[in-house]
């Protein structure tokens, strides 16, 4: 091995392994025989070989995750990242706490432009040390390229609780939060809240802020698909409910909203939701009678009639059998 016979040193450690088959010893040598060969497949059979054989064996774990760090610097310096990629997660798999293997991966994915992946790499690492100065700082790091700063100034606040008299901690605030008010300043921060979303759809707080935006312009129908997409996972979700109620009212659909309106109404009933629902109700039974919808009409006012006893609005009216165009109080209705 030390002279680089390495084809001698590959004989004899066949020749061995012949016959001592599952030899600890043996099988170590011939890993690291295919691994200063650049045969590092061979190799990751041995390793798997190795830790299958001797699984609570520290030097095998030690040699296991040098075989995959070896092998991972190889297919990197060799411009494989798909390959380096899989050998570094291999000695992550054995030690989630590797800085060699996560430093190397992470790197990876930065210059690859994969910011969202380096942190779910970081991510990982802190799961088992979830104080480490170093990973919270790399972390802070790529939350600042990202240009997630809400993010990375909450992260800041943790680690200048750990670690209150870090100097480089403390300098980074005032930056953090100059550099954010730059960005934002030439951000739309529709844009900015949306794209939150995309990668964490449960955001709540981004939620609201893309909602409360889309209307303040006008935009009701953005709102309302922003609304739906929230309530499809809290259904019963109160706030957005009332911020759904909102738009229907200001975008005029009546019906609809007096539907919704008599579902709030009747999960939680308050003499304020009743007068809404009330006024709903007129407004789309006028809707309907100016269009001349007067079997619609019918239905609105037996709906309010079921919700709201005994009196009906004086303002919704209801075509007779025997003429349709005649209308008469829906009064009589209830």
């Amino acid at each position: 091995m030390l002279t680089r016979q390495y084809m001698e040193a590959e004989k004899q450690a066949n020749a061995a392994l012949a016959q001592f088959k599952d030899d600890k010893e043996f099988m170590l040598r011939k890993m690291a025989i295919l691994d200063a060969t650049q045969r590092f497949q061979g190799g990751n059979v041995y390793a798997e070989n190795l830790v299958e054989k001797f699984p609570g064996d520290t030097s095998i774990r030690k040699a296991y995750i040098g075989h995959y760090l070896t092998a991972g610097h190889f297919y990197r310096q060799r411009g494989i990242p798909a390959l380096a990629e899989q050998h570094y997660e291999r000695a992550l798999a054995m030690q989630p706490g590797n800085t060699e293997a996560s430093s190397a991966i992470t790197n990876m994915y930065l210059r690859s432009g994969s910011y969202q992946r380096a942190i779910e790499q970081v991510n990982a690492g802190l799961a088992n040390d979830p104080n480490n100065y170093d990973l919270l700082m790399r972390k802070l790091g790529l939350l600042q390229e990202m240009h997630d700063y809400p993010e990375a100034l909450n992260l800041l606040q943790q680690i200048l609780k750990l670690h209150p008299g870090d100097a480089k901690a403390r300098g980074m605030d005032l930056t953090l939060r100059m550099e954010a008010a730059a960005w934002y300043a030439n951000t739309d921060p529709f844009m900015l809240y949306s794209g939150i979303l995309e990668k964490n759809p449960g955001n709540r707080e981004a939620l609201d802020k893309v909602i409360g935006l889309s209307m303040s312009r006008g935009a009701y129908r953005e709102a309302l698909a922003w609304i739906n997409r929230g309530l499809k996972s809290s259904p019963n979700d109160q706030r957005l409910l009332a911020l759904k109620l909102d738009v229907l009212e200001n975008d005029r659909k009546w019906t609809e909203a007096a539907q919704l309106a008599e579902r709030i109404l009747r999960s939680a009933p308050t003499a304020e939701k009743k007068q809404r629902y009330i006024a709903l109700r007129i407004a789309s039974g006028r809707e309907y009678l100016a269009q001349q919808q007067y079997d619609l009409a019918l239905g609105n006012s037996k709906a309010y009639c079921a919700t709201v006893r005994p009196t009906p609005p004086r303002s919704i009216w209801q075509p007779t059998p025997t003429s349709p165009r005649k209308i008469i109080p829906a009064r009589s209705m209830c």
